[in-house]
């Protein structure tokens, strides 16, 4: 339950706010509201620790807002504007983030685990370590991301936009990649085993060192790509281009390339 004296004292304004946090900053606010800070302008604001889980903060402005470590389990997020905010290691499992502004923002080590992100703005977000199993992520922009290190274990990622995204060590075991395009993004070292890509565009990735086992590619693009050391055991790439993929050192044995274009690969 909320407390309705921290409420009337956010209603006075983000000055006042962050004032008495700043004499307070034992305290951990309870500001779970279900509506009260809809379409609120809150840029800037102080609520570290901040407990507003199930709250309903559609089309609030956080811009530049202190949730490092919040609790926002279940929160309704869309359309907020949330660029350049500090969520780190906030808790943002099953939360609703669709037509949500999180450019430039701080969420590394964040709880994402079943969150919605439906045409979202991630353009250079830090995501590194993040908990993102089991997102939806569709239509969404990640350009320049910093995923390094992320659990997005059977995530489901559509029509989403990667390019020159750094997933390097990621778990991307059992995850679904379709109409996707993550042209020059670092995947090396990344668990990939068991991902269904289909119709994505993965020209020139690196994914040396990736393992790939039992993966299937459908239709994909991986033009230039760097599969180095890469272990392809079962891997099946059906009617996918792979010309001038590098392929030197990686564990084909059992991989089926059958209906692949794979013209000036290198694999020596």
């Amino acid at each position: 339950m909320a407390n309705k004296e921290q409420l009337a004292l956010l209603k006075q304004g983000v000055v006042a706010w962050n004032t008495w946090r700043e004499e307070h900053p034992d305290i951990k606010p309870d500001l779970s509201s279900p509506s009260f800070f809809s379409r609120v302008k809150l840029q800037g604001v102080q609520l570290p620790g901040v407990n507003l889980s199930g709250t309903d903060l559609s089309g609030t402005d956080l811009t530049g807002a202190n949730l490092r470590g919040a609790h926002l389990q279940a929160a309704l997020l869309q359309k907020a504007n949330l660029y350049g905010a500090d969520l780190q290691e906030a808790d943002l499992s099953g939360a609703e983030l669709s037509h949500t502004t999180l450019i430039a923002a701080n969420l590394s080590q964040a709880n994402l685990s079943q969150a919605r992100l439906n045409l979202s703005q991630l353009q250079e977000a830090n995501l590194s370590r993040a908990d993102l199993s089991g997102v939806l992520i569709i239509t969404s922009r990640l350009s320049q991301a910093d995923l390094r290190e992320a659990n997005l274990s059977k995530a489901t990622l559509h029509a989403t936009t990667m390019e020159k995204a750094k997933l390097n060590q990621d778990n991307l075991s059992g995850a679904t990649l379709s109409v996707s395009k993550l042209g020059w993004s670092d995947l090396s070292g990344a668990d990939l085993g068991g991902i269904k890509v289909e119709g994505a565009i993965l020209d020139h990735v690196n994914l040396s060192g990736a393992n790939l086992m039992k993966a299937s590619f459908s239709e994909t693009n991986l033009l230039g790509a760097d599969l180095r050391g890469a272990n392809l055991y079962e891997a099946t790439f059906k009617r996918s281009t792979l010309t001038q993929a590098d392929l030197r050192g990686a564990n084909m044995k059992k991989a089926n390339f059958k209906t692949s274009v794979m013209d000036d690969v290198v694999n020596a």
